[in-house]
């Protein structure tokens, strides 16, 4: 190998280094809330939210028509003690965390039980968290 090709080579991996770099945050989660009805479009409307959402992608953001929104905040989770029941608008599946549209708790790993309200009420999951700390 030539030195040109050496300092190419090089030139090249520093290229691919300096290229912006967004880390992907997907994750599966079920979004709780209702369905509008068809005078408003039909958009599924997340609880807690005033967002009309028309889709959703792998990271959950919701596209309103016109623009991706995001339902929930991605990164890292500072989680807060519940005091009783937390109305849990976005639930992860591998974590069992909720997202109530403020902040992050946890809930215990598994089946976890409790009432998705009706529609009149915001249509969120309503369950009993974990202390932040707690073993899961």
């Amino acid at each position: 190998m030539k030195i040109n090709d050496i300092h190419r080579s090089a030139l090249a991996v520093l290229c691919v280094l300096a290229l912006p770099f967004e880390p992907s945050f997907a994750e599966e989660v079920t979004v709780y809330g209702l369905t509008l009805p068809a005078f408003r479009g039909g958009a599924f409307q997340p609880a807690g939210t005033n967002l009309e959402c028309y889709g959703f992608d792998r990271d959950a953001r919701c596209w309103d028509g016109k623009a991706w929104r995001n339902v929930y905040p991605l990164g890292v989770r500072q989680y807060v003690l519940a005091k009783g029941q937390v109305d849990c608008m976005v639930v992860t599946k591998v974590t069992g965390d909720c997202w109530d549209g403020h902040a992050w708790y946890k809930l215990p790993l598994g089946t976890v039980y409790g009432v998705v309200l009706p529609a009149n009420e915001g249509g969120a999951f309503r369950a009993t968290p974990l202390p932040p700390d707690a073993e899961r």
